[in-house]
């Protein structure tokens, strides 16, 4: 699991940032024998948002519990049984 966070200062005390939570997996590809396996993201979200300096911290806490959110429900949904 990667989690990347882009932040930049904005002009009124606040915060503009990009935040984006992926998954890479060891993916197999058939036909060219040179190249089989490579690390691949095969589950990604994000978002972008603006935010005062002093609620930063809980914004972004809040934003990357809904992602794990996201992901956990996804890998339910894929490896649930039949």
């Amino acid at each position: 699991m990667v989690a990347t966070v882009t932040a930049l200062p904005t002009t009124s005390r606040g915060l503009a940032y990009y935040l984006q939570l992926s998954i890479r997996d060891v993916v197999t590809r058939s036909g060219n024998e040179a190249v089989r396996d490579f690390y691949a993201y095969t589950w990604q979200t994000g978002g972008i948002a603006t935010v005062a300096s002093d609620d930063a911290n809980r914004h972004l806490t809040s934003f990357m519990t809904d992602f794990l959110d996201e992901f956990l429900s996804a890998y339910r949904f894929a490896n649930s049984e039949p």
